[in-house]
């Protein structure tokens, strides 16, 4: 049998593609004949962190913020992207109308703002709607309910290689092979090193010159007043800083062979007293995919395999343990962190005399390839969403699935 389209990752990304395609397809004498791959669990079944049916929303603080759309918007355009994001939210109530009213982000205050822009940062707002667990479980039921009636599974499958005969795709798991006319790649943060090697065999490759790694810094919301619990992000063009998260903690994102610090808020367990945000570079170098894998895996050995801590103050001193020592170190990459700091530092202050930061912090994305406004590679048929293609946050997943999935919807 060959598959109109194979889906592989069940995350957001993939679960709105599927979602969307059945949609489009309703009142149709035959739906397309779907199959769904996920390397984790299928619905029900009990998961580990990264990997199943939902990919990481279930494990994830459930923020979807609304600022995601601007990347989306600079690849599909303006309005295709407020229509994405619109579909997506509706979508979203539609699986669970108990679904939570957007929250309106604010600005810190004036004359930090002021201090802010003088720095030459620009901040942005984070709207966003902030899901919590039983939010969650509700969708996921909704979607997989759906899924049932009309798509194959194939979970607890990893995918080996994908070759293309006769324009037909050949999708290899090691025990089968299964063929596709479409297939749309969605394997999200788990699968950034799948997909970097992916494009690299396919010969797609556009840009590999920007890595995207940092600190998370964490401290108590009281230190810094003047940020007035604002969610916001900035940036200055080289340097990332937040989004800025409160009353929860810093935990290990466990990967294969590393843990990237991520935060968690939405459950009762994880309260505290402390805001975190990322501290993040976009970094210029040489084949930046293998430097950011190079981080990862360093820094979680360094860390002895979780997530470490130090104060912010060893690391603008020179006396840190886990990065540099100012005089190369193991990782000579976070050399630049130093002197961003303290130049952050003259306008919070704070930041550098009453926080902790976290590593390995970092972006992990497959290199940059070419795309068409309808999420479809150089290669006909091969699409991509979500962080496969390079752009971040669960609301953007959605969207890029949607997007994806009405153009591989025009050949069906």
């Amino acid at each position: 049998m060959v598959y109109d389209i194979a889906v592989i990752g069940a995350g957001v990304a993939g679960m709105c593609a599927v979602h969307r395609i059945i949609e489009k397809q309703q009142g149709k004498k035959k739906l397309p004949k779907i199959i769904l791959f996920d390397i984790g669990r299928p619905p029900a079944k009990r998961r580990t962190q990264m990997f199943g049916f939902g990919g990481l929303l279930p494990n994830s603080d459930g923020k979807l913020y609304l600022l995601n759309t601007k990347e989306v918007a600079a690849l599909i355009g303006d309005k295709k992207a407020k229509l994405s994001q619109q579909w997506v939210l509706d979508t979203f109530q539609q699986a669970n109308p108990n679904l939570p009213a957007i929250t309106k982000d604010t600005l810190p205050s004036a004359s930090l703002t002021k201090k802010l822009k003088n720095a030459g940062y620009k901040i942005y707002k984070n709207d966003h709607i902030q899901l919590l667990p039983s939010h969650i479980h509700t969708m996921l039921r909704t979607f997989s309910d759906e899924f049932e009636k009309h798509i194959d599974f194939a979970f607890d499958q990893e995918i080996f290689n994908i070759s293309k005969k006769r324009g037909v795709f050949v999708l290899s798991t090691g025990e089968q092979e299964v063929k596709c006319r479409q297939i749309l790649i969605a394997v999200g943060r788990s699968g950034w090193r799948f997909c970097g090697n992916l494009f690299k065999s396919w010969g797609l490759i556009e840009e590999n010159s920007i890595a995207r790694y940092g600190i998370k810094i964490e401290m108590p919301i009281s230190n810094i007043p003047n940020f007035n619990r604002s969610n916001c992000s900035m940036s200055n063009g080289q340097i990332e800083v937040g989004p800025f998260c409160y009353n929860g903690k810093v935990v290990p994102e466990d990967h294969y062979d590393f843990a990237m610090a991520s935060f968690r808020s939405n459950e009762e367990r994880w309260y505290t007293d402390k805001v975190s945000f990322n501290f993040i570079g976009n970094i210029r170098c040489e084949n930046a995919f293998e430097q950011t894998d190079r981080i990862a895996q360093l820094t979680f050995i360094m860390a002895n395999d979780r997530v470490s801590a130090e104060r912010v103050s060893t690391l603008v001193n020179g006396r840190t343990k886990i990065l540099t020592n100012g005089k190369g170190g193991l990782l000579p990459e976070y050399e630049w962190i130093v002197d961003a700091l303290k130049s952050f530092g003259q306008v919070a202050p704070e930041i550098l005399t009453k926080s902790y930061y976290h590593v390995p912090t970092l972006v992990p994305l497959p290199p940059k390839i070419a795309l068409g406004t309808n999420m479809e590679t150089e290669v006909e048929g091969m699409f991509l969403a979500g962080e496969s293609a390079g752009i971040v946050g669960l609301l953007a997943a959605g969207e890029t699935g949607m997007c994806a999935a009405d153009g591989m919807a025009k050949s069906l």
